[in-house]
C-alpha cells in the first residue's frame, strides 16, 4: 500500500487496526498473517500464499456459486 495514499485518505488508523486484527486471527479458514514491513514509500503486509488467486475475483467471474460449490 502506498503511504502517500494512506495518509491522503486518512486511513492510518484503519491500517493499524487491520494489522492488529490480522495478528489475532488464528483459524484454518482464514489466511494467516505473517507480519508487515515498510520502506519510505510503501507498507507491506505479509500474508500466507494461497494458490489460485482471490476467491472474490473468481466469484465475480462466475456471478454466483452453484449449490454444490457452496457446500
Amino acid at each position: 500500500m502506498k503511504k502517500f495514499e494512506i495518509f491522503k485518505n486518512k486511513q492510518g488508523d484503519h491500517i493499524l487496526n487491520e494489522i492488529k486484527i490480522l495478528n489475532l486471527i488464528d483459524h484454518p479458514f482464514a489466511v494467516k498473517f505473517e507480519g508487515f514491513s515498510q520502506d519510505p514509500r510503501f507498507v507491506y503486509l505479509g500474508l500466507e500464499l494461497i494458490n489460485g488467486g482471490e476467491l472474490f475475483t473468481y466469484l465475480r467471474s462466475i456471478s454466483k456459486f452453484s449449490l454444490d460449490q457452496a457446500r
